[in-house]
């Protein structure tokens, strides 16, 4: 939920009353690094990673390149907002907020966990992870028919087999992705376009991700460009209007979708584009031969 969302909430029968009975930050500036496990846990605790111990969403062990992320409450090193409700003698609750699992001082949990392979099953997952009898039985059994999903697709591995079954169903020619280093550094853009280039060379062969490949069949996308890539590097015209477009340029359209992400508009804007050359796709993977004219990214595409 960001501020743009109040207004939108305020005439709903349940949110409206969290509005005006309950306390909320309209504003809010995240920690450094600003990372989802550090922050989350920074807004429990109301203190700095340095001192509340989540100073990454993984911990870091050398030689280690998997590590398990801080799923569970023991590194955090001070009290928070849950240990001084239940100081107060007040029961707590808490629903997939990170760095909760096994929290004392929580009654009623279901963390951000989930099966950690295939031989882990959501219910062991949960129970270990602090979610009671009661709650599991009442509140996540009626419904874990339809998180069963959550367990593989939570994973890296997941998604990688969900984007390679969607190019195996849709069949695309040329697939477009962020750039590798996640253009101002942003991790889901970097974890995007890895998965992206790993889902590519996985859906044209059939020994990966079989049950896919049973229903769809195999698919050999022609083409996969990474925005701000040196390599192979076309500069695409987006000042030119097309009649596809109803006679705006693509640079044009681009800027009605941005308006449209509000929760954007103070950070960053169209101008970035400038700095994040939005024109610049290199061409990091091709089965029909290097582009020639360096303009078009459907170039030698029948």
């Amino acid at each position: 939920m960001v501020t743009e969302d109040l207004d939108l909430l305020k005439d709903k029968p349940v949110f409206s009353r969290f509005l005006t009975e309950g306390s909320r930050v309209n504003r809010i500036r995240t920690i450094y690094p600003s990372l989802t496990y550090p922050a989350h846990t920074s807004m429990l605790t109301g203190a700095r990673c340095g001192r509340h111990g989540v100073v990454n969403n993984e911990p870091s062990e050398v030689g280690n390149l998997k590590c398990d992320w801080y799923w569970f409450h023991d590194p955090v090193r001070i009290p928070d907002i849950h240990d001084a409700a239940k100081k107060a003698g007040l029961v707590t609750a808490s629903v997939f907020w990170p760095v909760t699992g096994g929290h004392p001082g929580i009654d009623h949990l279901v963390a951000e966990y989930w099966a950690q392979g295939p031989a882990d099953t959501l219910e062991k997952a949960y129970r270990r992870a602090g979610t009671s009898d009661d709650v599991f039985e009442n509140v996540v059994r009626p419904v874990e028919k339809t998180m069963s999903s959550w367990e593989p697709e939570s994973s890296d591995e997941g998604k990688v087999a969900m984007a390679c079954a969607m190019i195996r169903r849709y069949r695309p020619d040329v697939l477009v992705t962020h750039d590798l280093d996640g253009e101002y550094g942003h991790p889901q853009h970097k974890i995007t376009a890895r998965h992206m280039e790993e889902a590519v060379r996985a859906a044209k062969d059939p020994s990966r991700y079989p049950e896919s490949a049973g229903k769809y069949g195999v698919w050999e996308v022609k083409k996969l460009y990474i925005h701000l890539l040196d390599e192979n590097a076309v500069y695409m015209d987006w000042d030119t209007p097309s009649q596809a477009l109803g006679g705006r340029t693509p640079l044009e359209v681009a800027t009605l979708g941005f308006q449209q992400h509000r929760s954007q508009q103070r950070a960053y804007s169209m101008d970035d584009g400038i700095i994040y050359d939005y024109t610049k796709f290199g061409l990091l993977y091709s089965a029909v031969g290097e582009d020639v004219n360096r303009n078009d990214l459907f170039e030698n595409i029948d």
